[in-house]
């Protein structure tokens, strides 16, 4: 739905000057149909129960360019007035450097939001990168650097670059991966330049061949607007520019998946608690706080068919009544592999 857009725009011709990279390699494709069954649509202007029917196809090709593909053509409740589409695109080039497991990747990523019926929520939001990875003895250092442009088709949001720096290192301890990260980087449109910062520790566990836990602690913050802001004040509460008006967050998660080799299938869980702040804006205040709870169910029918059950659960409290909601979703996914 509206708030979990994430990434991008279409490129037509130019993917055919493309077609000779990706010629004698490795390739997959495929399509999924999900329904999903919801208590809160949250979004669009809709905020009750309803349905979301979808197709998602994806292309993945690895050769001397990587290309990654996935789309999602979407219908809220059977109703064409609420029909959207997101594709997300993006290209990769990897250099091994000399040692092994050392190598860096050159990366670009396009992607679109499209509801043809609701204008103010179509975006394009492009990346490009550099990604970095050195052993250094048994530590594993991470170096990513990337700058964003954020493009709101609307002239009532104010679109935005975000260049951003980012470093983790990743640390072997007896059966556990520890790994701090940190970045830090600024959002600039107009006049405004805002410094923000993230700050992330993560430790893995796998614990036997077939289990595996996760856990990990994040702070977001950013600093305040001198006058202007992405969004007006009308539209500050709502979900999907939500990215755009947080100026804190902290997260503290777990996740765990468990394969059952003989049955061909895996269940993986996951909790996240959270604490939101948003920007005051001429005096209106928000905080929330809450738990997402997830569990999936995946099966590999056969090599070409793929079934998921996903089972979701949102309480969120907030010092706004609008916000304060439990949101309960059942997706079921069939997916095709060509």
């Amino acid at each position: 739905m509206a708030r979990a857009i994430s990434k991008i725009l279409s490129t037509g011709g130019a993917i055919l000057l493309l077609l000779p990279f990706f010629a004698y390699s490795y390739s997959i494709e495929g399509v999924s149909f999900a329904y999903n069954l919801t208590n809160n649509v949250n979004g669009f202007d809709l905020s009750g129960g309803g349905q979301v029917a979808s197709l998602r196809p994806y292309v993945f090709n690895e050769s001397s360019v990587t290309f990654n593909y996935n789309g999602d053509f979407s219908m809220i409740d059977f109703n064409p007035t609420n029909f959207y589409m997101a594709n997300n695109l993006g290209l990769a080039k990897t250099l091994l450097l000399r040692g092994v497991g050392n190598r860096n990747t050159l990366y670009a990523g396009l992607y679109s939001f499209y509801a043809p019926s609701y204008t103010l929520y179509n975006i394009a939001d492009i990346i490009a990168g550099d990604s970095l990875n050195m052993y250094i003895g048994n530590l594993l250092l991470s170096p990513d650097a990337r700058i964003r442009y954020k493009y709101f088709y609307t002239s009532l949001i104010k679109s935005y670059y975000e260049p951003r720096l980012k470093t983790a290192v990743r640390i072997p301890l007896p059966y556990t991966y520890f790994t701090p990260k940190l970045e830090g980087g600024f959002k600039i449109y107009e006049q405004e330049f805002i410094p923000f910062y993230t700050a992330e520790a993560q430790i893995f566990l796998p614990l036997t061949i077939d289990l595996s836990v996760a856990t990990w602690f994040t702070l977001n913050m950013a600093s305040h607007p001198d006058s202007e802001y992405v969004t007006p004040i009308q539209y500050v509460d709502d979900p999907f520019f939500e990215e755009e008006n947080i100026s804190e967050r902290y997260e503290l998660g777990l996740y765990a998946t468990k394969a059952f080799v003989r049955q061909r299938a895996f269940i993986e869980a996951r909790t996240t608690l959270f604490r939101k702040l948003f920007y005051d804006m001429e005096g209106m205040g928000r905080e929330d706080e809450g738990i997402q709870v997830s569990l999936q169910y995946t099966r590999f029918v056969s090599s070409t068919f793929v079934f998921y059950a996903k089972f979701s659960t949102l309480f969120n409290s907030s010092t706004v009544n609008d916000f304060d909601f439990v949101k309960n979703d059942l997706e079921l996914i069939f997916e095709l592999i060509f």
